[in-house]
């Protein structure tokens, strides 16, 4: 079996290609190398390597960016994934499709099921539901998979922001009224793995974050009390809870995404795997640590 994965060096790309099995030949893009919107070269590519599987973990996800920028994110989010779905048909090529809960508007009490409502507050989730759909209409085989919160032991994360802050602030204040699931990229490249093995939910939307939700400023507290248990870190600041309104952003962020996992055996315990996590990065974290 063949994977083009294409967006790779982020998080989920890295972990992905970590876990795939030696069987499976990876032929893996960042954008520098491959621009999913330049259709000629992406079908040159995709003819060459003719792949039985096409990962499509390329966006514009910077969510204020999005805002100002915004025929850069429809071409990423949009006309990207249309696309990837006429080429991954050409060759009889799986499309999974990585999407986002800002779909969402984000004012449910209850976790979003996949068949929710989809009422996008934001340009960023305007172009990723757009996307979606065009996926569905245009794909003849695809599976698109939402997820939130991610982190891991690669890129750019919450855990890691967390980590570095911690030896320079006696104190944080952190958003208290923004609640999701905070998801290890790890156990979401084992379930995107699960489906193309398993064939499971094609045709599908499905979702997939961690087991448990809680606010921004609660994972903070988690981070900074394993990490302290582990010995990551010496000392940990104290996490001052404030509102969305008292944080300086341009756009508004969902105050609720927590999204509703589709069942699979693939494990989702965001706290066990943040271990692992910060198992991972303590050798860079001590790089940032005063010992003096």
């Amino acid at each position: 079996m063949t994977w083009m994965i294409v967006g790779a060096g982020g998080q989920l790309a890295s972990c992905l290609i970590d876990r795939l099995p030696r069987t499976v030949a990876v032929h893996a893009f960042s954008r520098e190398q491959l621009d999913i919107t330049n259709e000629e070269r992406l079908l040159q590519v995709v003819e060459q390597i003719r792949p039985s599987v096409v990962i499509n973990c390329a966006a514009f996800t910077q969510v204020d960016l999005a805002e100002e920028h915004q025929a850069q994110a429809y071409a990423a989010n949009v006309l990207g994934v249309e696309i990837i779905a006429r080429c991954a048909n050409l060759v009889g090529a799986l499309v999974v499709h990585v999407s986002t809960d800002y779909v969402f508007a984000g004012d449910a009490h209850t976790p979003y099921e996949v068949d929710a409502f989809c009422a996008p507050k934001t340009f960023y989730g305007q172009t990723k539901l757009e996307g979606e759909r065009l996926l569905i209409a245009t794909a003849f085989d695809f599976v698109i998979v939402r997820t939130a919160w991610l982190f891991s032991e690669y890129g750019q994360n919450f855990v890691k922001t967390m980590l570095k802050l911690a030896n320079t602030h006696s104190s944080l204040k952190i958003v208290e009224d923004q609640i999701g699931n905070p998801t290890y990229a790890g156990d979401l490249a084992r379930f995107i793995i699960w489906l193309v093995e398993s064939k499971q939910y094609r045709n599908q939307i499905t979702h997939f974050v961690g087991d448990k939700s809680l606010s921004w400023a609660e994972f903070a507290k988690v981070i900074f009390n394993r990490a302290l248990t582990l010995g990551v870190l010496d000392k940990v600041p104290d996490v001052i809870p404030i509102t969305s309104g008292d944080y300086p952003i341009k756009t508004p962020r969902p105050a609720y995404s927590v999204l509703a996992t589709t069942p699979s055996p693939v494990p989702n315990d965001w706290q066990a795997s943040l271990v692992q996590v910060l198992g991972c990065v303590e050798r860079q974290v001590k790089v940032f640590s005063s010992h003096d």
